[in-house]
């Protein structure tokens, strides 16, 4: 029989009007998967529900934000359109300075304009490299998950709620940053160490030599036999520029335990990283000249992910 799952009613407040809510489906029988989806309802509280699901289909997803003065742009919009608090206060205050203030046209002088886009380039460039280079960040002491591999922790947030951390009574401003650069979106599950529960995340930037990941390049990765998911694990590759999907010719950007996949003799998995994939078993294709990054996913982590008895092993350039 398929697998069902029961019915769950879940109700939250939010501090904002606008939000973005994601479900991931994980049943193993597609059927069940669908079957979910279709019959999500979504609707504020004591009215009725007029959820309408829109599937996207082969459209580009495009999860970044925009750039130069559009950039500025959009952020006057949300201030305009969301409530703030005492928290944003000393934000506001330095915005107004550059022409952006809540119940006023978005008309900044030239040299508003002139500040607003030297602060967004370096204000990107920073972001960057707090993300990518997160294993060197002196703040994020445990962003190395392994104390002599590249693999790194993507969530280092000590509060999920408030982003302040319990000892310092300071803003996890860095990991805030770290992690805020390549996704819009967190949980519990995600950021709490229980066993069998949630999801853990680990990110790769360099290969073994400590050179960025590239795709003019061809990789290895040897995952090691008995990984410590209980539900299944997945490699991705995303583009570095835009923090999505590797756009290749078709193929899926990752691998995932829960298809049909080459193992090694051993109970291993070798999987190649390359910008020709042809006749390769568990390859993933990258485009040549285009920096990327990976990431390794444990859906329900067992003890061994966590006492690191198992461990993810470093990517390798072949050539």
């Amino acid at each position: 029989m398929p697998q069902r799952t029961m019915a769950l009613i879940t109700w939250f407040f939010s501090k904002t009007n606008k939000i973005w809510l994601g479900t991931r489906l994980l049943a193993l029988d597609p059927k069940e998967n669908e079957r979910m989806r279709s019959e999500s309802k979504i609707a504020a509280f004591g009215k009725p529900s007029n959820t309408k699901i829109v599937s996207i289909g082969d459209t580009e997803y495009r999860g970044w934000g925009r750039f130069g003065i559009d950039y500025w742009r959009d952020l006057h919009e949300m201030i305009q359109d969301e409530p703030m608090g005492p928290e944003d206060a000393m934000a506001l205050e330095f915005l107004k300075r550059i022409g952006i203030e809540k119940g006023k046209p978005f008309e900044p002088t030239q040299r508003q304009r002139k500040i607003m886009l030297e602060a967004e380039t370096l204000g990107y460039q920073q972001s960057v490299v707090t993300s990518a280079g997160r294993i060197y960040d002196p703040q994020l002491k445990h962003s190395r998950y392994y104390p002599d591999k590249n693999w790194s922790k993507i969530l280092n947030l000590t509060s999920i709620e408030t982003h302040i951390n319990p000892e310092t009574n300071v803003m996890d401003l860095d990991a805030r940053t770290s992690y805020a650069h390549e996704a819009v979106s967190m949980s519990k599950g995600m950021t709490e160490d229980i066993v069998g529960v949630g999801s853990k995340y680990l990110a790769a930037y360099k290969d073994s030599d400590q050179n960025w990941l590239n795709g003019s390049n061809t990789y290895q990765l040897v995952v090691n036999k008995d990984v410590p998911a209980e539900q299944f694990w997945s490699i991705i590759a995303y583009r570095a520029e835009t923090r999505t999907f590797v756009i290749n010719q078709g193929m899926k950007p990752g691998i995932t335990s829960r298809e049909e996949i080459v193992y090694n003799a051993d109970g291993s998995v070798t999987i190649t990283f390359s910008n020709s994939c042809e006749s390769i078993d568990n390859c993933i294709e990258t485009v040549k000249g285009e920096d990327f990054f990976v990431y390794f996913r444990a859906y329900a982590p067992k003890e061994a992910f966590f006492d690191k008895s198992w461990q993810l092993n470093e990517i390798k350039k072949l050539h």
